[in-house]
Order: structure tokens, then sequence, then C-alpha cells
């Protein structure tokens, strides 16, 4: 998920963008369904199916409802809940939010991947926010850019967000649940094509064809 949203972006892809915040909100909805906590949920925790779907990869974390055994590996620092006290199923929470508002900023401004976020090299690197913004978002310069570039969805998912932070981890839920209900913006215009060419539109499967290729 990391690799094919940093390639979106970098394609100034927003359809492609929306496509991938969707496929983490089905995928989050399912785990919900199955009562599957993943526990350290980030993008590259994440692999897509040439269908577009989702797959949780990284499983030492994984719980469930019986299980005896549980792990205490810590979840992915910039998909983490700052505050003490959060449990897996928070952190499921907290990540998935993290993803859906970043994956819905870069929709509305690819160019920010150029500017915030870690490289795709970096595990566990945010796609816009680091720990430090998620800690202090009062003072953060990502959610400040992200904000002057926002569409009115995506501001109300930092809001979210940024209450989340401050809130108590149990919380996340409720926060997560009203980013999930957003309606879906229609993706902006890449703007005008030059003279006499038609401007590229790439869907998701043709962003998995290149990644293939490009990682061999």
């Amino acid at each position: 998920l990391f690799e094919a949203a940093d390639e979106a972006a970098s394609e100034g892809n927003r359809v492609v963008l929306m496509a991938l915040a969707d496929a983490v909100r089905e995928m989050s909805a399912a785990l919900a369904a199955a009562r599957v906590t993943h526990g350290d949920l980030a993008p590259d925790n994440l692999m897509m199916r040439s269908t577009g779907e989702l797959v949780c990869v990284d499983l030492d974390t994984l719980q469930w409802p019986g299980m005896r055994v549980r792990s205490t590996q810590g979840s992915s620092p910039a998909y983490r809940h700052p505050r003490p006290g959060a449990i897996p199923r928070h952190h499921d929470a907290f990540a998935t939010l993290v993803m859906l508002t970043s994956l819905s900023a870069l929709a509305d401004a690819p160019d920010l991947r150029d500017v915030i976020g870690h490289d795709v090299d970096v595990h566990g690197g945010g796609l816009l926010f680091s720990s430090w913004d998620l800690t202090d978002p009062g003072t953060s310069r990502a959610f400040s850019l992200v904000r002057e570039r926002a569409s009115a969805r995506t501001r109300r998912m930092l809001e979210l967000l940024a209450r989340s932070c401050e809130s108590e981890p149990y919380r996340t839920a409720e926060m997560l649940s009203e980013a999930a209900s957003l309606p879906l913006d229609a993706p902006a215009s890449v703007g005008p094509a030059p003279s006499g060419e038609e401007t590229e539109s790439w869907d998701l499967a043709q962003v998995i064809d290149r990644l293939r290729a490009e990682l061999g």
C-alpha cells in the first residue's frame, strides 16, 4: 500500500488515491466483522491483490477471541495512538484513521508527498504524519499543511484525527466510524491537458502492474 500510494501521488492520480482509501475502509470493516485485530496496521503491512483488495501481512500481532497467546510487540510509531493505555484494537482503529486521512489528503493534494512524510524505504513510515505530528497536532507542520490544501471532507477527517490524538484511546473507534461514513468527494481535476492532448488516466490495476514491474 505504501508503494502504491507513493506511486499514485507522484503521478498526481487522485482517482487511485481515493480508491486506496476506499480499500482501507473495506479492509477495516472486514476485520471488525471477523472480530480480528491485527495490532500493527500500517501501509507497509498491507499488500494489494490484483483486484485492488488489501491483504494484511506481518501477522505476529494478530489477535482474535479465544486465542491463548497474545503478542506484546508494539505497533508502528507513525500509526500508534500517542496516549498511554491503548490496546491493540485501539491501535487498529487509530492506524486506520491515520491512513484514511492521509490518503484523502493526498487525493486533494498529491504533491504533499514531496513535502512531508517518510520515504517508502522507511519501515512503518508515515504517508504524511510522523509520530511527532500525532503527539501534538496543534503545533504540527504536517497538520497545518494538510489543512491548507484539504477539501471540506478531508478537513473534517483531520479534525477527527486531531481529536483522537488528544482523547483517550477508547474513543478512537467512534471517530473512525464518523470518518469512514463521510460521503466520498469526486476526485478533483488534475487540470487542463496540454493543447490537443488527453490527460493520462490510470486505474488501480495499472498502478499495481507498474509497481510489480519496477519492484521485480
